[in-house]
């Protein structure tokens, strides 16, 4: 079958699945099988699972989730995000700001599944603000990329750069606006005039923002290997920042086994493996046919097509990749249309359903992706459309 029309029914095999409840990773398990087997029969959907499990960094991709998922739980379990967020509330003076700061903070971490380090923060100001978990959910997703999307170490944006010409400075200077303006449109679901009392304890805020701050940090200092050796820098980060977390609040052994043995470690595990499936099958599909389906407007060259090539496979630089270069020979290659297309797949990628950050947010907060989506697809349009107007009447 054509990969155009496959891609299509895959993304409605795990919207179906995911409606009727079924877990996130046994839907996208199914929506592989479909996309491989519809694309190339039996014989690519081997090809495409072997070629998974023989490659280093699908084993690196799934440590280091684990060991970030594991971190993440022994937070919550601990009560040490409680006291983090209740510091941090003190220290900002505002339930609002303690809200959407750490998640923008923790967003500059270029680790898939990095939400879960922020996600028990959220939860725990969330708590004292009197936020619903989907509300919680929209907070810990929506505002960790508002700073990846403009953060010039950020992959993708790096990948746009060389790709298309333009400087990563000229780039973050054309995203600002977008970046503002995705910012405030999420305040409303988070407004918050709540204030916790009390002086903020700087000692104890120290030491529970520690392993998230060392993490950071480890993450940024060994950021040159990231492109000899992909994933070993989240790998070593995340394990940084576990021992980090073990020796400072004393972790008992058996507090550790049982976090180690957690539903939500091994979920999202198993997430991570099917997420670099799906990357992978990408990879080997000829899917240049959609430049013919949607012709040569800057609608759906810049803005439908990488949108809806981030929406299938959770990875932006899957519409970026693609997209670019198809621009390039349509509509031309400007720095408002190269804004565009990234832009496109940034806020597709942030609502798909196999966006490693919004799996794993949800199933922390064991919520729903549907109550998710009903407070992030009509932002995430809005800002798309302001985009849109921006760089084509504004800007352009």
């Amino acid at each position: 079958m054509n990969a155009v029309a496959s891609l299509f029914i895959a993304l409605v095999v795990v919207i179906v699945l995911l409606a009727l409840k079924t877990p996130i990773y046994i839907a996208l398990i199914a929506s592989l099988l479909v996309l491989s087997t519809l694309s190339g029969g039996l014989e690519l959907t081997v090809r495409v699972l072997v070629n998974t499990v023989l490659a280093t960094e699908t084993w690196l991709l799934i440590a280091s989730v684990a060991l970030i998922a594991w971190l993440a739980v022994l937070y919550g379990s601990t009560g040490v995000a409680r006291v983090l967020g209740s510091e941090l509330s003190k220290a900002a003076r505002s339930g609002l700001l303690a809200l959407t700061i750490p998640p923008g903070v923790l967003g500059l971490l270029p680790i898939p599944g990095g939400a879960l380090m922020s996600a028990p923060v959220v939860d725990a100001v969330g708590s004292l603000t009197g936020l619903r978990d989907d509300t919680k959910v929209f907070v810990n997703v929506w505002y960790r990329h508002v700073t990846v999307f403009i953060y010039p170490l950020t992959p993708v944006l790096v990948l746009t750069s060389a790709i298309s010409g333009y400087t990563v400075s000229d780039l973050v200077y054309s995203l600002l606006p977008v970046a503002v303006v995705m910012f405030l449109a999420g305040l409303p679901l988070t407004w918050s005039t709540s204030r916790v009392g009390g002086g903020v304890d700087t000692r104890v805020l120290a030491k529970s923002l520690a392993p998230i701050l060392v993490a950071a940090a480890t993450v940024l200092v060994l950021s040159p290997l990231e492109s000899s050796h992909p994933r070993l820098p989240a790998l070593v980060a995340a394990l940084v920042g576990l021992v980090s977390f073990i020796s400072l609040n004393r972790t008992s052994r058996h507090r550790l086994l049982e976090v180690a043995t957690n539903r939500k470690v091994l979920e999202v595990s198993s997430v991570a493996f099917v997420a670099v499936a799906f990357r992978t099958l990408l990879k080997l599909l000829d899917i240049s046919d959609l430049a013919s389906v949607l012709g040569s407007s800057t609608l759906a060259v810049c803005v439908l097509l990488p949108a809806l090539l981030s929406l299938v496979s959770g990875y932006p630089s899957a519409g970026v990749v693609l997209a670019i270069p198809l621009a390039a020979r349509t509509v031309g290659l400007t720095l408002q249309t190269v804004s565009l297309v990234y832009i496109s797949a940034s806020i597709a990628y942030l609502v798909s359903p196999v966006h490693l950050c919004l799996i794993y947010t949800v199933e922390y907060f064991k919520g729903r992706l549907s109550s998710a989506y009903r407070l992030l697809l009509p932002l995430a349009l809005g800002v798309l459309f302001f985009a849109y107007t921006w760089y084509t009447v504004v800007a352009g």
